[in-house]
C-alpha cells in the first residue's frame, strides 16, 4: 500500500427512505440491492485500504442492517452507532463524536461512490465532493477559487452565472474538530444540517475546503433512480 494517511469512515444509514415507496416496504433502504449487492456492500467493497474503522450510524429497522452488515464478513473494524431520533444528517454524524479518530469521511449510506474518489478525499485536510455545473434551485452555490471553497450562497433565480455551481454529493474529509462547533438548524429545526453546519464551521473558522469533482456519484432517491443506476452495474 502507497503511504496514505489512515483514516476512519462514517456512513450515514439512519434514513426511512420515504420516496422508495413499495420497494422499502419490507426492507430499510440500505438493503435495496444494486446488481447482486446491497448499498452498503457495494461501499464497503469501494473503501480503500487506508481505511482503519468503519462507523454505520443506523435507526430505522437497524436490526436488519446490522445483522446483513455482519454477515459480510468485512475484513476491518465496523462500529454501529444508534440514532435513536432522526434528526438530520449532522444530528445522526454527531453520533458518533466520542468514538471517532481525528481524521475522517463521512458519506451518505444511499449513494454510490468510487474507490479514487474516495482514497483521495482521505488525503485532503478539509475537503466536499461536488458534482459541477448542477444549477437546481434549493442547492448549494460555491464560488471556488483555486478548488477551494471561499463562500456559500443559497441558488435562487438570479444567481450569478459566473459562480460555479455544483451539487454536494454528501461525502466529505473531516476532522474531528468539526465537534466543537454547534449544529446548524434547518427546517423550523426539525433537522440539523450536515452541509450547512461545515459550511458555517468553514466560514466561521476560515477553513479553507478543498472541492473535489468527483469522477463518479450515483444518488439513489427514488424508484427511477435505482433502476437507472440498476442498468449500469
Amino acid at each position: 500500500m502507497r503511504d496514505l494517511r489512515k483514516i476512519d469512515v462514517v456512513i450515514l444509514c439512519g434514513g426511512k427512505g420515504t420516496r422508495m415507496g413499495d420497494l422499502v416496504k419490507d426492507i430499510p433502504k440500505p438493503l435495496i440491492k444494486i446488481g447482486e449487492k446491497t448499498l452498503p456492500q457495494h461501499k464497503l467493497e469501494a473503501l480503500p485500504e487506508n481505511v482503519e474503522r468503519v462507523f454505520i450510524v443506523v435507526s430505522h429497522m437497524k436490526e436488519k442492517i446490522v445483522d446483513h452488515i455482519m454477515s459480510l464478513n468485512f475484513p476491518k473494524p465496523i462500529f454501529f452507532v444508534e440514532q435513536k431520533e432522526t434528526l438530520g444528517t449532522a444530528h445522526a454524524l454527531w453520533q458518533v463524536k466520542d468514538q471517532i479518530g481525528e481524521e475522517f469521511i463521512s458519506m451518505m449510506g444511499d449513494d454510490l461512490y468510487s474507490t479514487a474518489d474516495i482514497e483521495f478525499m482521505s488525503q485532503l485536510e478539509w475537503g466536499t465532493g461536488v458534482v459541477p455545473k448542477a444549477p437546481k434551485i434549493g442547492e448549494l452555490s460555491l464560488e471556488e477559487k483555486d478548488n477551494y471553497l471561499t463562500e456559500a450562497v443559497t441558488i435562487n433565480e438570479n444567481h450569478n452565472p459566473e459562480i460555479l455551481v455544483n451539487r454536494d454529493s454528501g461525502m466529505y474529509k473531516l476532522k474531528k474538530e468539526i465537534f466543537n462547533r454547534e449544529m446548524v438548524s434547518i427546517k423550523d429545526g426539525k433537522e440539523f444540517g450536515l452541509p450547512h453546519t461545515i459550511m458555517k464551521f468553514s466560514k466561521e473558522t476560515s477553513t479553507p475546503l478543498y472541492l473535489h469533482k468527483l469522477n463518479m456519484w450515483e444518488m439513489l432517491n427514488s424508484p427511477d433512480d435505482v433502476n437507472r443506476v440498476k442498468s449500469l452495474f
